[in-house]
């Protein structure tokens, strides 16, 4: 059981180490996909996309967005995973994402950063949508926990 002075030390020192914040855009993106059938419904599939985030609530600018990912697909739909690195040059964020199968809205977490992006942690869902001609867009929000400079 936490005393007192856990729950005071949470109280007056975590809110000042970190700037919790709500984020919410669109990364829209041209799509490289790779399909390979290993059954006559199920299969394996691999991405490599690229184009801008753009933000509409939150601490970060648009920037220029790179993907990559991989998974399977079976009756049931897509599952799988990859990451994401949003910004270029010294300051950038990594997330990871999550695909299961069946589910319209998939989790993304936070892994890291570079240059003011260090210790970022956070989390979120986002929907993506196929269009035509390799392109995807992605609606995503959550919550980022960025470390005081």
């Amino acid at each position: 059981m936490r005393g007192p002075l856990f729950f005071l030390f949470m109280i007056l020192i975590v809110p000042d180490a970190f700037a919790f914040e709500f984020i919410r855009g669109s990364n829209y993106m041209t799509v490289d996909a790779q399909k390979w059938k290993t059954g006559d419904e199920t299969g394996y599939w691999m991405i490599n996309s690229r184009g801008v985030s753009e933000m509409i609530e939150g601490p970060f600018e648009t920037s220029p967005i790179e993907c990559h990912g991989a998974g399977f697909w079976g009756k049931s739909g897509a599952w799988g995973e990859g990451i994401c690195v949003y910004g270029n040059g010294e300051d950038t964020r990594t997330m990871a994402w999550q695909v299961k199968a069946g589910e319209e809205t998939n989790t993304w977490f936070m892994v890291g950063g570079t240059g003011q992006y260090a210790g970022i942690t956070g989390q979120g869902t986002y929907v993506s949508k196929n269009l035509s001609g390799g392109r995807e867009v992605s609606r995503f929000e959550g919550n980022v926990d960025l470390p005081k400079q």
